[in-house]
């Protein structure tokens, strides 16, 4: 059975990033190799490849600033000429074609955004807020006749919980949290049989040694059955 891996937005762009013929500095991502290497199994058929629209338009937002913080690594101290100036608009067209012919080699799938909305808040925006160490608010009652105050009270807990996990690091941000919630509703919907991989190179996916960094890629698979991690990884666990 053919594994399910589900492209996060840094990986399609790391997977872009390269341009070693315009430029008087070879440009390439840092995880171009691995991100590349691994979208390149889905033509071949070792693995379902696939994105969601969410994914798709924020990395081509991303694909700009991307590129200039890549040319910045690339370049070290050497300070910037009037050549690269002149050739960045040639080496992010080349990007860009790098972007198109990486998305069409996965599956672009939609969700409803009421069921990725009902996911990101009562499933996944709770578990960080464990990793944080804060719990979400639960009605204080189920008496009928102070059904409708519960309701209000419990509104007003959410509103001060929210506030407070946006303070928190390991919270990502609400486009993150709904890219997760869309590839968790894909999985549920159409491959609930399947092995599913959540490829990325973001820590608040795939986590890193540091506590409680580490135990987010175990909280999500153990909770939703999608495994995070980063592409090299993943390389190697479907070869």
């Amino acid at each position: 059975m053919q594994s399910i891996v589900f492209f996060e937005t840094t990986v399609l762009i790391a997977a872009s990033i390269r341009e070693i013929e315009h430029s008087p500095t070879p440009i390439e991502h840092a995880y171009y190799d691995s991100s590349k290497g691994l979208i390149r199994l889905a033509p071949k058929g070792k693995i379902i490849g696939i994105i969601s629209y969410t994914v798709e338009e924020q990395a081509e937002r991303r694909l700009d600033k991307a590129l200039k913080d890549t040319i910045e690594e690339c370049m070290g101290d050497r300070k910037l000429i009037d050549a690269d100036y002149k050739t960045f608009s040639a080496i992010l067209d080349k990007v860009g074609r790098n972007f198109k012919e990486n998305v069409q080699c996965l599956d672009r799938l939609a969700t409803s955004l009421e069921q990725v909305r009902d996911v990101k808040t009562r499933e996944v925006l709770p578990m960080y807020g464990d990793l944080a160490g804060e719990r979400p608010p639960i009605a204080w009652t189920y008496n009928p006749p102070l059904k409708t105050i519960a309701i209000q009270v419990t509104k007003l807990q959410w509103k001060r919980y929210l506030d407070g996990l946006r303070w928190k690091e390991i919270i990502p941000d609400e486009i993150d949290m709904e890219i997760l919630s869309e590839a968790i509703c894909i999985k549920r919907d159409r491959f609930s049989g399947f092995r599913f991989f959540l490829a990325s190179i973001d820590k608040h996916f795939s986590g890193s040694p540091k506590e409680p960094w580490n135990q987010i890629p175990i909280k999500i698979e153990d909770q939703f059955q999608v495994l995070c991690n980063y592409p090299n990884e993943i390389i190697e666990l479907v070869r």
